[in-house]
């Protein structure tokens, strides 16, 4: 399930898909007998500060997998630059996260950079 908003220069999105999966390989142990469900829950926002030009946003995800040792979140905060029209972008994030992958006590922190051509 999901949902989003946009208008006046905010964006909002939400998503919270649940996943239920289930192995072919019996002999693969990294499902409790053979079956794993999850759930994700995802929400960004943004807000165009310069009209067209730039944007400030943030995000929160969070993921819960029943073979994690604890639930893995994330939450950035960033910047993206627009040209032309929007076709071209220059994004910058600092993320940070917990229990990466599932493992607590893993918290690794991020500077994530992207150049992208929107088309």
């Amino acid at each position: 399930m999901g949902g989003a908003l946009r208008g006046r220069g905010l964006s909002d999105r939400r998503r919270d898909p649940r996943v239920r999966g289930e192995t072919t390989d019996r002999a693969f142990t990294g499902y409790d007998r053979g079956e794993a469900a999850l759930f994700k829950l995802s929400l960004q926002s943004g807000y165009m500060v310069l009209p067209e030009r730039v944007e400030v946003g943030g995000g929160y995800d969070r993921l819960d997998a029943e073979t994690y040792a604890s639930a893995w979140k994330r939450v950035s905060l960033g910047v993206t630059y627009y040209w032309n029209r929007q076709q071209l972008k220059l994004q910058c994030n600092y993320v940070l996260h917990w229990s990466f992958f599932g493992a607590a006590g893993e918290d690794p922190r991020a500077l994530v950079t992207q150049l992208q051509l929107v088309f």
